[in-house]
């Protein structure tokens, strides 16, 4: 039995062997690829360090438009990488 798991590989490769085992014995092979299609089964990390709480502070007034910060997150599903933040 095996477990798919894309995150360790992405596709695998087996030789498929068919035989008639009747007399005269005939058979035929062919090549069979499995690609293995990502799930969402990993949670979003969103990336602060240990020293910044996540309360920021602008100037009063602030334009439109003014970044305040960036923060960083990634998710461990490589084929489905888009995060909303809300």
């Amino acid at each position: 039995q095996i477990v798919f798991d894309r995150e360790e590989k992405e596709q695998y490769h087996f030789l498929v062997r068919v035989v008639d085992p009747n007399k005269p014995i005939f058979f035929s092979t062919c090549n069979f690829t499995v690609r293995v299609l990502d799930v969402n089964d990993h949670a979003p990390v969103i990336h602060i360090s240990p020293e910044e709480n996540a309360t920021y502070f602008i100037q009063h007034p602030a334009s439109a438009g003014s970044i305040i910060t960036t923060i960083l997150a990634d998710d461990g599903d490589e084929t489905l990488p888009r995060l909303t933040f809300l």
